[in-house]
């Protein structure tokens, strides 16, 4: 299972969120895209369902990225 999800990367003294691909093991985040997504669509409908996502996202608890 996978999902989208915001990452907080430390940088030295800069902090950088970012939206990510992350991946679960029995619910419990074990992977993430080394990089933010770039986000591509090819019709108005599945564009919608990926903004769905992405929002969902938004409201769950940040990850560090150090944590994977």
């Amino acid at each position: 299972m996978w999902n989208y999800r915001v990452v907080r990367k430390k940088q030295g003294e800069e902090v950088q969120y970012g939206i990510h691909e992350v991946y679960y093991e029995n619910n419990v985040p074990w992977h993430c895209t080394k990089n933010p997504v770039a986000f591509v669509w090819y019709d108005e409908d599945n564009a919608l369902e990926i903004l769905e996502m992405v929002r969902e996202g938004m409201f769950k608890p940040v990850l560090d990225y150090d944590d994977f």
